[in-house]
């Protein structure tokens, strides 16, 4: 998870803002909104339905960075997502 560097994907740049909301999730157990959440419970028909036009374009450089920097055990189904976000509860 590394928030020092903006990730790049076929020579596209993560935005700054979607990154911090990842690393802040993935890190803190903190919640994303929906487009986010939507792409870290791996639901695309949901994500595409949810991003607007700014973040649709966005798709493939942040389901490459959910699969390359985050855990694992934080994202792939919504039970996976939940579990993830509970942690933050325990804490």
């Amino acid at each position: 998870m590394s928030a020092a560097r903006t990730f790049e994907f076929a020579g596209v740049a993560m935005p700054p803002l979607l990154q911090a909301s990842l690393d802040r999730y993935a890190n803190e157990h903190v919640e994303t909104g929906g487009f986010l959440k939507s792409v870290l419970e791996n639901d695309l028909c949901e994500a595409v339905c949810r991003a607007d036009e700014f973040n649709f374009q966005f798709l493939p450089v942040l389901v490459r960075y959910v699969y390359n920097e985050l855990p694992s055990p934080c994202w792939g189904s919504k039970e996976k997502v939940a579990a993830w976000l509970k942690k933050a509860v325990a804490k």
